[in-house]
């Protein structure tokens, strides 16, 4: 099954929505986004957008989820239509 086209990110991509939203939930706190990429999309709906970042800083998980939250529903970070209601899920990744 294919994901959607136009949708809010591609596996592989390095910008789009989703990472616009992070860029902005990292500045809030004076860290800065130094590579992301969409990662693998599994065929579920609703869609699961998966991205894998890495940033300048040590931030917690709860932090870093709480500013994703307030980023998400910010009309300021948002460009073009208001993003669709989320749930958002923030684990460490060690690669």
């Amino acid at each position: 099954m294919e994901p959607p086209k136009n949708d809010l990110g591609q596996p592989g991509a390095k910008e789009g929505p989703v990472i616009d939203v992070i860029k902005a939930a990292v500045a809030r706190f004076g860290i800065s986004l130094n590579r992301a990429e969409y990662g693998p999309q599994p065929p579920t709906f609703p869609p699961l957008y998966t991205v894998i970042a890495e940033i300048s800083a040590d931030i917690s998980e709860d932090v870093f989820k709480d500013g994703l939250q307030g980023a998400w529903f910010d009309p300021m970070v948002q460009s073009g239509a208001p993003l669709p209601q989320a749930e958002i899920d923030v684990q460490e990744y060690a690669a």
